[in-house]
């Protein structure tokens, strides 16, 4: 479940949907949603080539060390998106 508010923020681009999950006060987690023809999309960034993308477009210096700390500004993080990031997808079928 997920419960908006202060630790918890939704916003919305494009048709998606990005869930973003305080931790401390500079990590987040942040998962993209999308809603279609009856079915729901959920998406994570978990492999390592979309971690090295992300890096890449955020343009930061490595983090080595997991979890890895990326600040990617606005800009950087919808270049993410347009780029396929957010692969790894579960997909949720409504049920009559």
């Amino acid at each position: 479940m997920f419960k908006i508010d202060n630790k918890n923020v939704i916003r919305k681009w494009k048709g998606y949907y990005f869930l973003s999950t305080c931790y401390d006060e500079s990590s987040w987690e942040v998962k993209k949603v999308q809603f279609s023809k009856g079915q729901l999309f959920l998406s994570n960034i978990s492999s390592e080539l979309e971690m090295e993308n992300l890096k890449e477009m955020a343009e930061m210096p490595d983090d080595t060390i997991p979890p890895f700390k990326i600040a990617a500004t606005k800009k950087s993080f919808k270049k993410f998106v347009k780029n396929n990031g957010f692969a790894d997808v579960q997909i949720f079928v409504k049920q009559n």
